[in-house]
């Protein structure tokens, strides 16, 4: 049976202590989600395997791709996205790739630790929300927000 909720951390690289997350979401160093599978779709940037006739017989085709995700993120908690805003922008300014676990889509040489640590860029462009209520002077999402990640090394199909 399928396991309806993975986790998915992201590693800040940016101080986030002035946001006031909350302790199970933010523990100093990652951010923990855990979200739906349905809520996980795969992304591929690259060619794919193919199947090609020559005249000594078929063989495969090896491309190199790059892997990466789109999530949306259920919480309601808009610091949350901030705090992603935030580690994305730190990223392009200092130049360095974001690192995430990645507890949805392991690779299979990862599957004895469960997660597969992906190292690569959040497009600040794909972070978006529908809309926003504020309550009491704290503003909540009304549908969470997504955001597209895709890993910079390449790995073979």
């Amino acid at each position: 049976m399928p396991v309806p909720f993975q986790q998915l951390w992201i590693k800040s690289n940016t101080d986030l202590s002035g946001l006031g997350l909350r302790e199970d979401l933010f523990d100093g160093t990652y951010l923990k989600f855990f979200i739906e599978d349905i809520h996980y779709e795969q992304i591929k940037v690259g060619n794919e395997s193919t199947l090609e006739t020559t005249a000594r017989g078929d063989f495969l085709s090896i491309s190199l791709f790059r892997k990466g995700y789109k999530v949306l993120v259920t919480y309601s908690e808009a610091n949350l996205k901030t705090a992603i805003e935030l580690i994305t922008k730190t990223s392009l300014q200092t130049d360095t790739l974001i690192e995430t676990r990645d507890y949805l889509n392991p690779e299979a040489e990862d599957y004895s630790s469960g997660y597969t640590v992906r190292k690569g860029i959040i497009s600040a462009r794909s972070i978006s929300s529908k809309g926003a209520i504020v309550s009491e002077g704290i503003r909540f999402l009304l549908d969470g927000f997504s955001f597209d990640f895709i890993e910079t090394g390449l790995r073979y199909v």
